[in-house]
């Protein structure tokens, strides 16, 4: 359940605080450096070897994903 859960809270509990710092930095930074981020633990994700791993990786996708 929580590999599942994770990804919706992580990007519901910070899409505020990010959004925040999208507007102070300029928006194109901020989604470039999403992106990277988030094609990095995606593949980590999808290689994951243990359960803490790919909890990891989903938790680090929906920070990635705002």
């Amino acid at each position: 359940m929580w590999i599942i859960s994770i990804y919706a809270i992580s990007l519901a509990a910070l899409l505020l605080p990010l959004g925040a710092i999208g507007d102070r930095w300029g928006r194109r930074p901020v989604l470039l450096t999403g992106l990277a981020v988030f094609a990095v633990v995606s593949a980590a994700a999808g290689l994951a070897t243990s359960t803490e791993v790919m909890l990891v990786a989903r938790l680090l996708s929906g920070v990635a994903r705002r």
